[in-house]
């Protein structure tokens, strides 16, 4: 059995080797045979010349025609909106976060400081880089079809929108919601005799030595302020020998060793604050002792290496 199974095999084998001898003879034949010496001379003439084909092809074009040809976008201005519109459009929905009245206060309360960090580096990264694309001699349209000055104006509107809504969040919906869970945030007007007199010894002792009133005035260029950081604008009158008071413009910088809110003393379980600007603001008039002055609350932030900037009140 063995036997006959090696014989079999022996005679497929020589059967494949004719017939690849017999595939070789008949492509031999099929060839035509010349020697060099029939060939003619060679000549400038194209390949064309010893090809029939009856439409030659170049290299050069062969190699074009074989190319991908690119697919035409068929995408407007309209199909793109602006990174930074994008952008301001996220952080309305953490403003959204903030405004709804099924989350946890405090939580809320997070979400409504993340949304005025968050504009705080949006104007520092994003609003400079639209400045320095207005400030450039060169003018082209982003894939929204909007140039740089016109995506700035439509970031300034969307912003102010979303101040706004901001400003109604807190004034709205977080403070009072504040105030029934015993937190309140009360204004120099609604303490009564006893808050005022420890704001008053806490003002002396605490914030008046840590504050430096920085004067604005033609002479001098405007003062170097902090980045991210609260200021007070105050104009002064002081009246000279009856004749024109004397009108003085400072700037009044928040210290930032102290914190932003006060909490009131209390021998119960409220919690009041005051706003450290507020206290301020309300004892500036006493190192003059002159009329009250006008303040007005700026908040700075600072583009990567650039002038500085108010983002407007807080």
């Amino acid at each position: 059995m063995v036997l006959l199974s090696l014989f079999l095999l022996l005679v497929i084998v020589i059967l494949i080797l004719i017939l690849l001898f017999l595939a070789f003879a008949i492509c031999d034949l099929s060839l035509p045979s010349f020697s060099p010496a029939l060939l003619p001379a060679p000549t400038t003439a194209s390949a064309s010349s010893f090809c029939n084909f009856p439409n030659p092809i170049s290299p050069a074009r062969l190699i074009l025609s074989v190319q991908p040809k690119p697919k035409a976008s068929s995408f407007e201005p309209a199909h793109f909106i602006s990174r930074e519109l994008s952008w301001l459009e996220f952080n309305q929905r953490v403003l959204e976060e903030a405004l709804d009245p099924q989350n946890p206060l405090l939580e809320r309360l997070k979400f409504f400081c993340i949304v005025s960090s968050n504009l705080d580096e949006f104007f520092e990264v994003r609003v400079a880089g639209i400045k320095q694309q207005i400030e450039s001699d060169f003018v082209e349209r982003s894939m929204d079809g909007l140039t740089a000055t016109e995506t700035f104006k439509a970031v300034t509107h969307r912003i102010r929108r979303m101040v706004d809504d901001q400003y109604a969040c807190w004034r709205q919906s977080l403070l009072p919601a504040l105030a029934q869970n015993g937190i309140r945030i009360l204004d120099m007007s609604e303490l009564d005799l006893h808050d005022l007199g420890w704001l008053l010894q806490y003002y002396r002792a605490q914030v008046r030595p840590v504050l430096t009133p920085l004067a604005i005035d033609p002479a001098h260029p405007f003062p170097q302020l902090l980045n991210k950081s609260l200021n007070l604008i105050v104009r002064l009158e002081m009246a000279k020998g009856g004749g024109e008071p004397l009108k003085h413009m400072a700037v009044v910088q928040m210290p930032r060793i102290l914190p932003r809110m006060v909490k009131l003393p209390r021998s119960d379980a409220r919690q009041d604050y005051v706003y450290l600007s507020r206290l301020i603001g309300h004892h500036l008039a006493r190192r003059g002792k002159r009329e009250p002055p006008q303040s007005r609350g700026e908040r700075i932030a600072q583009p990567p290496q650039r002038r500085r900037r108010p983002l407007g009140d807080r």
